[in-house]
């Protein structure tokens, strides 16, 4: 297609297993994918850009949608969200990329990035790619910078043994918001991930603004790294994973609050390099799920533990552990969390409040806070092997060598 040609008008004309090549230039439009196996791509990588048509006044939805499209492929495109000038309103609100209903879809060397202006706080570039209701995405060696609330996020398809999982590999992002979240927009006293409520002296409050997120699909999280560069706010995790059966293995993160946070069952956690958050290194906490939903997502019978009346934890078959049974939350997480480096946390090393949870050979030695945390209830319910670090809580989780 030609550089002056709309590139909405090219896919219109596209059939199935097409590729739309895209010219140099600056686009203003939104276009929609929904040609299965169709190829969006740049001529050259990074020479084609899309942004919204209206920037100064009021516009919101994605930039560039994937809709019905399965094996669909976008390659080497740019993605720019100006904040617009600010004002009352908010200028400009976009998402980058949106992913629904299509499985099996590639999105690779892509940039996504907001242009933030004097008012950047929930306006400008929301998510940086968002997928829904979509399995088996590739998201790969794409740039995301300055979003508002996620970089990459994988979210809401069912789990089951039979779905495959979604990859997201060798992502850049960077995370250097500034500018008020409210400025004008109420309420203006939204509790932080961190704890803090109204606006504090920088004029920022934040909620849940994180890097890559699986929500309710099993998940690769393999090599990226999520930089965190503001001096006005918070991103609260580098990677967030409400799943089962995620591995997240050799990524970076630095400066977010949280470096992995970990809310759901069956999953391995290896190799990755975490530091400098006021937060925790890597958190494990409640999914609030029931025991016959673990039992349905691990395949097996799932055992619950029970507080007593003297305050420890009786281990326990799972009523009704099968699927669609609804039963008291299940405190089994059963995550392996292995050969990871933390460093820098104010808060913890590794802290869980779960149960059969396995935390082996973790370098936790360089944190003000505590190194190891285990708020189960009765540490023998998980196992520590072999994690350094000066303090725990309890005593001995960790050792010094």
């Amino acid at each position: 297609m030609c550089s002056s040609d709309l590139i909405g008008r090219a896919l219109g004309d596209a059939s199935a297993g097409d590729t739309v090549r895209v010219c140099p230039g600056t686009y203003h439009e939104l276009p929609v994918v929904r040609t299965p196996g169709l190829t969006l791509e740049a001529a050259r990588t990074g020479s084609a850009v899309i942004e919204p048509p209206t920037v100064g006044a009021a516009g919101a939805g994605a930039v560039l949608t994937v809709e019905d499209a399965n094996g669909a492929r976008i390659i080497g495109l740019t993605i720019r969200v100006p904040s617009g000038p600010g004002g009352p309103a908010c200028a400009s609100e976009h998402d980058g990329i949106v992913v629904f209903d299509s499985a099996g879809v590639e999105i690779r060397g892509t940039t996504v990035r907001g242009v933030q202006g004097p008012r950047s706080g929930m306006c400008g570039l929301r998510h940086g790619i968002l997928t829904l209701d979509s399995p088996g995405i590739l998201v790969a060696w794409n740039t995301i910078r300055d979003w508002q609330l996620i970089g990459i996020a994988v979210t809401g398809i069912t789990l089951g043994q039979d779905v495959p999982s979604s990859r997201i590999i060798r992502n850049s992002l960077h995370w250097s918001h500034r500018g008020p979240l409210c400025d004008g927009l109420p309420p203006c006293t939204m509790p932080g991930p961190t704890g803090f409520a109204g606006t504090p002296p920088s004029g920022e409050v934040f909620m849940m603004a994180e890097g890559i997120v699986a929500d309710t699909v099993p998940a690769i999280v393999r090599g990226n790294a999520v930089i965190a560069t503001s001096t006005t706010a918070v991103l609260d995790s580098a990677y967030s994973l409400y799943t089962s059966r995620a591995k997240v293995r050799d990524n970076l993160a630095r400066g977010a609050a949280n470096g992995i946070y970990l809310a759901g069952s069956g999953g391995w956690v290896t190799g990755n390099d975490l530091a400098d958050g006021d937060g925790t290194g890597i958190l494990v906490r409640s999914w609030g799920d029931s025991c016959g939903a673990v039992a349905a997502r691990m395949g097996k019978a799932a055992v619950c533990a029970a507080r007593t009346g003297m305050g420890r934890l009786a281990i326990s078959p799972c009523p009704g552990a099968v699927a669609g049974t609804v039963t008291s939350p299940c405190p089994w997480s059963l995550f392996r969390v292995r050969r990871n480096v933390a460093t820098g946390y104010a808060s913890y090393g590794i802290s869980t409040d779960q149960a059969g949870d396995r935390f082996w050979h973790n370098d936790l030695r360089r944190n003000p806070g505590i190194a190891c945390a285990d708020a189960s209830g009765d540490p023998v319910l998980n196992r520590w092997v072999g994690n350094r670090g000066a303090r725990s809580l309890p005593a001995g989780l960790c050792g010094p060598r």
